[in-house]
């Protein structure tokens, strides 16, 4: 399970800034945009949104998305409500793995 920490990041973390475009209000001149992290390190993949945020963090440090390894399957975890402790979803992509693609798609 995601280990939630009230410092920013660790100094073996890789950083990634992001900017998201609003992609349904996406004019040539202007964009509605938000600023992102995505935090990649040995336990997972934590994607902070600016204004968005977790139950188990301070401001502008929450994470709402995870995604790691456990248990031996890939698990994306979305903590959807920012007053709940534990995700609201727990998705296992056990069902995208390469090998399960049916040969009409391929």
């Amino acid at each position: 399970m995601k280990q939630k920490s009230k410092t920013r990041f660790d100094d073996t973390d890789i950083i990634i800034p992001v900017v998201l475009v609003d992609t349904a209000k996406m004019t040539k001149t202007k964009a509605s945009t938000k600023r992102a992290i995505v935090r990649i390190n040995d336990l997972g993949i934590e994607i902070t949104v600016e204004g968005y945020g977790d139950a188990g963090t301070v401001d502008d440090y929450g994470s709402p998305i995870f995604i790691e390894f456990h248990d031996g399957k890939l698990m994306a975890r979305l903590y959807a409500d920012i007053n709940q402790e534990d995700p609201t979803h727990n998705i296992e992509m056990e069902g995208a793995l390469e090998i399960n693609r049916s040969k009409e798609t391929a």
